[in-house]
């Protein structure tokens, strides 16, 4: 029941060039427009971070459901 139809960076996304330790933030911006034909209340913007490399280990996911 769940299809990816849009992406908000490049399929491999942005990549995390700073160091990093436990309690660190970064914050980014995106925003789309979703097409008429979609209903907002049946989508749901999905963001995860991962390790990069050949093995692309999740570390976070979060899912968020767009209010119309």
């Amino acid at each position: 029941k769940h299809v990816l139809r849009e992406m908000m960076t490049a399929y491999d996304g942005n990549q995390i060039g700073e160091p990093m330790v436990a309690g660190d933030e970064i914050v980014r911006n995106y925003s789309i427009t979703l097409p008429e034909d979609y209903i907002a209340s049946k989508c749901s913007v999905v963001a995860f971070v991962n390790l990069g490399g050949d093995t692309k280990e999740v570390l976070q996911a979060h899912e968020v459901k767009i209010e119309e």
